[in-house]
């Protein structure tokens, strides 16, 4: 990865998801952040079950972690 060329998306401190269609079997990201990044997973373009997050850093940084359908963790 590496490659400064990739799109680059953010959500500031709003934590409101910003969509995007994905296509293909296969999802290659890169995260630069200052402390955490939370991916979404949905069948369509908004928040709606089923739905998969994934938190990398969370916590500011301690831990990361998998979350289905808005279940608290």
């Amino acid at each position: 990865m590496g490659d400064d060329s990739w799109p680059s998306y953010g959500t500031d401190e709003d934590k409101q998801y910003r969509f995007r269609q994905l296509f293909g079997k296969t999802l290659r990201f890169q995260v630069k952040a200052a402390h955490d990044a939370h991916v979404s997973f949905t069948s369509s373009g908004e928040e709606t079950e089923p739905m998969l997050e994934v938190f990398i850093g969370a916590w500011e940084g301690a831990a990361s972690a998998v979350r289905f359908n808005k279940c608290e963790l």
